[in-house]
């Protein structure tokens, strides 16, 4: 009886924790890019093998005038989307995101990438412009890159990115920028998807990229506190917004 009552006491716990985090985890998965290939060829798993994995040697940003290196096997998975432009947001993982968001941008040969995000602090460098420069070390061309520099939260990202989009397209009427694909945490692109869906009109296509693996998140989120309190945090937004 006494060890029927410490199993008992143990495994409610456990079976409640897990059907939290099945949950959570249902909530938050929001991608567009989960298997797909990209179009230089190589697979969008392969192609971001470890990116904000800290302590590995990752493979180099793929290139889209790379031949593919995958088993001729993989030509059966779907294409990646493509889109006009590529947005990544700063906060958690910056350099992580910058980095996922260069690979998208460069293997599907997208015109656009900006880049979003204030300082946490005043007169010093925005996010903005340093994840400018890790998409350009990331091979990314100067002159792809905009940057938004003002946004101070996911709600101002959406805002000021639809508004920077609204002036290229003035100025860029014969190119304009139609669609986008979103880049950020796993843990957090579901609720900026809703922010930026909120914002544009329903022909507007978004797609969701999420960094499926930095320091705060991974597919095994559920073994670390601090990814627990991120996603309870993230899912709690999340109702937030869609009660607006």
């Amino acid at each position: 009886m006494i060890i029927f009552k410490i199993i008992k006491r143990v495994a409610i716990p456990i079976i409640i924790l897990g059907a939290m985090g099945f949950g959570l985890d249902r909530l938050l998965d929001v991608n567009d890019f989960r298997q797909c290939r990209l179009a230089s060829g190589t697979t969008i798993s392969t192609a971001t093998n470890c990116l904000g994995v800290p302590g590995t040697n990752c493979l180099p940003m793929v290139s889209a005038q790379k031949p593919s290196t995958d088993k001729p096997s993989d030509s059966s998975i779907a294409p990646c989307p493509t889109a006009d432009a590529v947005v990544v947001i700063s906060g958690g993982d910056t350099k992580a995101r910058t980095q996922y968001a260069a690979t998208i941008t460069k293997a599907q040969q997208i015109p656009v990438l900006i880049t979003a995000g204030a300082s946490r602090q005043e007169n010093v460098q925005s996010n903005a412009e340093e994840m400018r420069q890790i998409a350009i070390d990331a091979g990314v061309p100067v002159g792809a890159i905009k940057i938004e520099p003002q946004s101070r939260n996911t709600h101002q990202n959406a805002v000021n990115v639809k508004k920077l989009i609204e002036e290229y397209n003035q100025q860029n009427p014969y190119k304009p920028i139609n669609s986008l694909i979103l880049v950020t945490s796993g843990y957090h692109q579901a609720r900026a998807y809703k922010e930026f869906r909120s914002q544009f009109a329903s022909e507007f296509k978004i797609y969701n990229a999420p960094l499926k693996q930095d320091r705060d998140w991974s597919p095994t989120w559920y073994l670390s506190p601090r990814s627990w309190y991120l996603a309870v945090k993230e899912a709690g937004g999340l109702l937030l917004v869609s009660g607006k």
